[in-house]
């Protein structure tokens, strides 16, 4: 598999700047010695950088995670804004390993539980997670439920304007530590376009990645 493709979206932020935001861009282009990258919102905040700004991008493989430094070598003002920023793949390093890694976050999610059989309207349920990978997810849950139990599950991702929806499988399940309070379940994801797995994959990339700035 290729490291940089045509497409592929990034991450990056000012090398020398302690940020906790980080700036999406999509990739117009590769060459052995360049990425053409434009911003990934249509806007123009990326060509505000200096040529020679030194920057750290972000970018998701199938087997992990990776960050590379660079700089800005040049721009392209029209028709669309672009930035080119030097390639050194000899300054790739990898970040995390694991496909689907996990990180502890606040995400709202919505559980919708299956109809009854004597047509009583799905129980839903409103929860935050512990962690979330695109594998999975970890939350309290006080409705009844069991391991083996598939439910639907809408994922808000903050700054995301739609919900990522998956169908997922418990697997594990900590009783509450007292009376009245929540269960703890695990669910693994049994049922999810390609497209929100990416989603969610990009997700705890970004949240892990703001922790490395």
């Amino acid at each position: 598999m290729a490291t940089f493709f045509k497409g592929q979206t990034i991450d990056l932020h000012p090398a020398n700047l302690a940020s906790d935001k980080l700036q999406q861009a999509v990739i117009t282009g590769v060459s052995d010695e360049a990425l053409t990258i434009r911003s990934l919102n249509g806007r123009e905040d990326l060509i505000e950088y200096p040529i020679g700004t030194a920057l750290q991008i972000y970018f998701v493989r199938p087997d992990a995670i990776y960050s590379m430094n660079t700089r800005v070598v040049d721009k392209i003002l029209k028709p669309v804004p672009l930035l080119i920023l030097h390639r050194d793949d000899q300054q790739i390093s990898r970040i995390q390993r694991r496909q689907f890694f996990r990180v502890a976050v606040k995400v709202k999610v919505i559980f919708k539980f299956n109809e009854e059989a004597d047509g009583t309207p799905p129980l839903v349920e409103t929860s935050y997670t512990r962690n979330l990978s695109a594998g999975g997810l970890y939350c309290p849950i006080h409705s009844p439920c069991a391991i083996g139990d598939q439910l639907i599950i809408q994922i808000f991702i903050p700054q995301e304007a739609d919900p990522v929806e998956a169908v997922g499988k418990i697997v594990r399940i900590h009783p509450p530590a007292k009376k009245n309070q929540p269960q703890f379940v695990g669910f693994a994801f049994v049922d999810i376009k390609e497209s929100c797995r990416a989603r969610l994959t990009r997700f705890p990339f970004r949240v892990q990645a703001r922790k490395k700035v």
